[in-house]
């Protein structure tokens, strides 16, 4: 789970006797959040919670009882990752190569991948984007990208590509 999620596990389903069982918690971090209500554990981890640990629970029916510990795992909660890409200027005819890690960041993890959403162009995992500009597309070309962590988070970014004319036999004057 991550920070703020609400976890909740069933205990009841667990027990091998038709009496009603009572729970307690033994022991919780408080940043855990932890209660129990008719049977069922609720987690709502805080920033305090963040690591791996275990609840400790006691079950008791009647003058039986058993401790057992529910094991947790919660990791900070996923910032997404951002993505700043200027305007590009290329002459038609040319290749444009934009580096887009250049305008990437994650502060709370590791960028895994990045994507083409839309445009003319191609962008490659590592986040090379690369055009070959045939002649006869000057203009601007609008085009979006993606970012993506090792969490999931996901970040965009769009641009413009401006294509100039290029120096042709057609359209040179002396």
């Amino acid at each position: 789970a991550e920070v703020g999620d609400i976890v909740r596990i069933g205990l009841d389903g667990f027990r091998l006797t038709g009496d009603n069982l009572e729970y307690e918690i033994i022991d919780a971090r408080d940043s855990l959040n932890a209660k129990i209500e008719d049977g069922i554990l609720t987690l709502n981890p805080a920033d305090g919670a963040v690591g791996e640990e275990a609840v400790k629970i006691k079950a008791s029916a009647g003058e039986e009882s058993v401790v057992f510990e529910v094991p947790y795992l919660v990791m900070s909660r996923n910032i997404p990752p951002t993505l700043s890409v200027g305007d590009q200027r290329v002459v038609e005819g040319g290749t444009l190569t934009a580096d887009l890690t250049l305008g990437a960041r994650d502060i709370d993890g590791s960028i895994i991948s990045y994507r083409l959403l839309s445009g003319p162009g191609q962008v490659s995992n590592e986040g090379l984007f690369t055009l070959e500009v045939p002649v006869g597309s000057i203009g601007k070309h609008a085009v979006a990208v993606e970012v993506i962590d090792d969490r999931g988070g996901t970040g965009r970014a769009s641009f413009n590509i401006v294509v100039m004319p290029g120096e042709s036999a057609d359209r040179r004057t002396f």
